[in-house]
């Protein structure tokens, strides 16, 4: 069976509304009811800028029967081709739960982080589990570094893993998020990235946080630094301020919330603050009974948490029954555990022969033991049940009533706490389905719950629960997540899928009404989830969900993959990994590619505002991780019926500033940090030595603190240095540079372009053009090069420059009035007011040129002594004359 053959709803919408349609048959996203996908990622694996899609199981290698990794590699034309198998050379067997792709040493490829979960905490007291994993992308070749790197962490039971750059280095730390393990060891962690590799700072960031399942890192309070919150299911949320040293706990500024299965940001109501969505579910771990009318079974889950004692249930049916079994990891005690390759128990026997052997599955009045877990039997093979009174504990206990035609299963759960599945399969009609010693809940409204959106309240500066007023109060077993503009209205919409598979409402589309409030769409506007049969998930995981514009078409498109429980004889999962195609509408679209480089090259931690038609919109890089999911890394803006994005700014976390004016829409712009495109560029440097290039178009370009590089290359550009000793060159294009602070080097390029040194003893080249230069307050060097130049005084504070070039006749010196004074008349300089010679001869005798030295002066009275002010030093002693010196105001 292949995924995809199941889903043809349609949807009517507005014409510029959203409908999905669900390709994965036709896209080549295999499924044949046996696979597994615990989380499902898009990531541009050969860096063609095309997104690929990953679905990688709970428990993965390469060949298995619902362990099966898949990477599907995009072909570009709306097809898919697996190449998992060309980009593993070994994959051992291992308990894995969250997967992020990240480009962790900022070499351009994506690696694979892996965090591993211990075995179900199959280990002793210290001893160690299995290991997380670290896959290093090795030119298309993953190669796990986890050990030699420091994030192999095999003592802890991982549950997922959060990169970012939490002290804005530009190295990508992570957090790993552990659940706990009896003997305390292996605690949520948070890990730095040095030089060398990865080290522990909880003790130095004030983490504490000893079981979590995972967290979420965003700029919620608009400030440019970074929260993370961080979600344990049962006791909810911990928020932490973050800095490059301790952490400061803010959980107080936010509301308490529990049962929090996922989580994301974004910006919902527009006030370009994060806003933040919670997926929840109720718990529930005591006994159920679930029937699928339509497979002719059911389900059983028989815990007796309250206490010791039978339970089970009964059913009619006239054909032979199968009876399947699934017993949890959890269910054992830890003694048990150790005698248990929970890894490698893919069928689970292992686990069911450590707690129920088969010589304590008791059928009909007889008693007699199967010999396998999965069997079936017909109603003549079985006559009646072990009488209650010669029961022994821990048991199962098959029988079945001939007068009636009744079957009945019983319990006799003695330790409280195992929990055993039990599935029922009859070829005709499966009647009367009844609890024994429980009452069965409505299990589909016991797990459904509302979400829970906070907002930002400025008034308080805290966050607040505003679930009601925004409209989302359909409660559904929520697990995971998406969120983005996918009708490209100016507004950020929501995408949700359940997370018990016995639930009822599997998914549900919310779409924003452009102020922050939600309706939802019918059928989920075509990406409806519908079980093909029973559908039970390993671990109650559920169905996870990420989404990327994968065909390149500017709507954003949404993959979904459902996780499975293998029983002994069967798995079920009733649902195929769907791959939700958006068909799109007449709305316009902005993409930005971000790449880092002075902040880690997938630019985490950097924002994105784009203005269009008024409206500014708000994207935050989290690359796009959730709970077992990641979205593609391209941040989507939709941009309705405008043409024109009319201002791109971008926020980089090392706290360069870039702005982009007048940008069409319908495009994918790549954005390299520090670097201009074909546009007109606004670009700010960070606090450390940056390397900015304006591209083409105008350029403003501003290096800000540190000793930058700004090039203006292309277009008429206005470089600003700022602080620190920074190089700026102008290159092609008439253009402005501002050494400022500092004492910096300043190249014109070609072109007609203006030199400013500012502060500091500056270098001032003009090259080709007609340049004007100003040494400013230091002891600059100028030359203008080719072609005539002007070289700038403004005042007589400052200092004396050195001019490398001038030619008489052909170049200018540029006296401002104001600043010298004010006896001089604008224009050219009248020959009685100059003198060659090493004084003044008379009061007229403003400016004096000793050419034997080449030095140039101003005498205010024509006295001559400490007057005599030198402005300036010609290399070669060359020419000059009157003509050669004009005043300006």
């Amino acid at each position: 069976m292949k995924a995809g053959n199941i889903n043809n709803n349609s949807v009517d919408t507005l014409a510029n509304g959203v409908v999905f349609e669900n390709v994965a048959e036709s896209a080549g996203i295999e499924w044949d009811g046996q696979e597994d996908g615990l989380n499902i990622d898009w990531v541009d694996f050969n860096q063609d800028g095309w997104f690929d899609l990953w679905i990688g199981p709970h428990i993965f290698e390469l060949d298995n029967r619902i362990t099966q990794v898949k990477l599907y590699q995009n072909n570009k034309n709306g097809t898919f081709t697996d190449i998992a198998q060309q980009i593993f050379n070994a994959v051992p067997l291992r308990d894995r739960h969250g997967n992020t792709w990240v480009d962790f040493d900022n070499d351009g490829d994506k690696d694979l982080s892996v965090a591993v979960g211990g075995s179900g905490g199959n280990s002793g007291p210290g001893k160690p589990i299995d290991e997380s994993e670290l896959w290093v992308n090795q030119n298309g070749i993953l190669e796990n570094k986890a050990v030699e790197l420091g994030l192999d962490f095999a003592i802890a039971r991982g549950r997922s893993p959060l990169w970012f750059d939490y002290d804005r280095d530009g190295r990508l730390d992570v957090i790993q998020l552990n659940v706990a393990r009896a003997d305390k060891l292996g605690p949520s962690t948070v890990f730095r990235q040095t030089e060398n590799g990865f080290v522990d700072v909880n003790q130095t960031v004030g983490f504490n946080i000893p079981e979590a399942e995972f967290a979420l890192s965003a700029d919620l309070f608009g400030d440019g630094d970074s929260e993370v919150i961080v979600n344990r299911f049962t006791t909810g949320l911990t928020v932490y301020k973050v800095t490059d040293g301790a952490w400061q706990n803010i959980t107080s500024q936010f509301p308490k919330v529990t049962k929090v299965r996922n989580a994301i940001s974004a910006d919902f109501d527009g006030d370009l603050v994060a806003d933040v969505f919670l997926a929840k579910s109720n718990g529930y771990w005591d006994s159920f009974l679930r029937e699928w009318e339509s497979s002719n079974m059911a389900m059983a889950s028989l815990n007796k948490r309250q206490g010791p004692g039978e339970i089970g249930f009964n059913f009619q049916t006239t054909s032979s029954v199968t009876f399947d079994f699934y017993m949890p990891d959890f269910a054992l005690s830890e003694n048990s555990k150790s005698n248990v390759d929970h890894v490698h128990d893919h069928d689970n026997i292992g686990i069911l022969g450590a707690f129920l052997p088969l010589s304590k599955m008791f059928i009909g009045s007889e008693g007699y033991n199967p010999t396998e877990y999965g069997f079936t039997l017909a109603p003549d093979e079985v006559k009646g049940i072990v009488p209650e009174s010669e029961r022994v504990a821990n048991a199962v206990y098959i029988g079945y009533n001939t007068t009636t035609e009744t079957w009945e299963v019983i319990f006799n759960n003695q330790t409280i706490s195992p929990q055993l599945d039990i599935f029922v399969k009859t070829a005709d009609p499966l009647n009367n389905l009844n609890a024994i010693g429980f009452t069965n809940p409505n299990i589909v409204q016991t797990l459904a719950s509302a979400p829970t959106l906070l907002t930002y309240d400025s008034s308080t500066g805290k966050y607040v629960n505003s679930t009601q007023q925004a409209g989302l109060n359909v409660a559904i077993a929520g697990q995971s997540v998406v969120a983005e503009d996918f009708d490209n209205d100016m507004d950020v919409d929501i995408y949700m899928t359940s997370a018990f598979n016995y639930s009822g409402l599997t998914s549900v589309f919310y779409e924003n009404q452009g102020d922050g409030t939600f309706v939802i769409i019918p059928n989920a506007a075509g990406a409806l989830i519908v079980p093909e049969g029973p559908r039970v998930s390993f671990g109650n995981h559920g169905i996870s969900t990420a989404t990327a514009d994968y065909n390149r078409d500017g709507f954003l498109d949404i993959a979904v993959a459902n996780s499975a429980l293998p029983a002994v004889t069967d798995t079920y999962l009733g649902s195929p990994h769907y791959l939700f195609q958006n068909q799109g509408n007449e709305n316009k679209w902005l993409q930005v590619q971000l790449q880092g480089v002075i902040t880690n090259r997938d630019g985490i931690g950097s924002k994105v505002f784009v203005t269009a038609g008024g409206k500014t919109q708000l994207r935050e890089q989290s690359n796009g991780q959730h709970f077992y999911g990641q979205n593609q890394q391209f941040l989507h803006f939709g941009l309705a019926n405008n043409s024109v994005a009319n201002l791109v700014r971008i926020e980089w976390h090392s706290g360069a500033v870039q702005e982009i004016s007048n940008l069409a829409a319908n495009q994918i712009l790549k954005v390299i940090e520090n670097q201009g495109t074909n546009g007109a560029d606004t670009l700010k440097g960070s606090a450390k030595n940056d390397l900015i290039k304006g591209g083409n178009g105008n350029d403003l370009l501003s290096g800000e603190n540190g000793n930058d590089k700004l090039l203006g290359e292309n277009g008429n550009d206005q470089i600003s240095g700022n602080d620190g000793k920074d190089t700026l060159n102008g290159a092609a294009g008439n253009d402005v540079l501002q050494g400022d602070l500092g004492n910096d080097l300043l190249q014109g390029g070609l072109g007609n372009d203006i030199l400013i040194g500012g502060a500091g003893n500056d270098n001032l080249q003009g090259n080709g053009g007609n340049d004007i230069l100003q040494g400013g307050l230091g002891n600059d060097i100028l030359q203008g090069g080719a072609e005539a130049d002007d070289f700038v005084f403004q005042s007589l504070s400052e200092k004396v420059d050195r001019i490398k070039d001038f030619v008489s006749g052909v170049d200018k010196i540029k006296i401002n009035k104001a600043g010298f004074s004010n006896s001089l008349t604008v224009g050219t300089l009248p020959n009685d007011q100059f003198v060659i010679g090493s004084k003044s001869l008379d009061g007229n005798d403003y400016f004096i040129y000793n050419q034997t030295k080449g030095e140039l002066f101003f005498d205010s009275d024509g006295l001559g002594g400490n007057a005599q002010v030198k402005l300036a030093v010609f290399v070669g002693s060359p020419s000059l004359a009157a003509s050669d010196i004009a005043i300006f105001e």
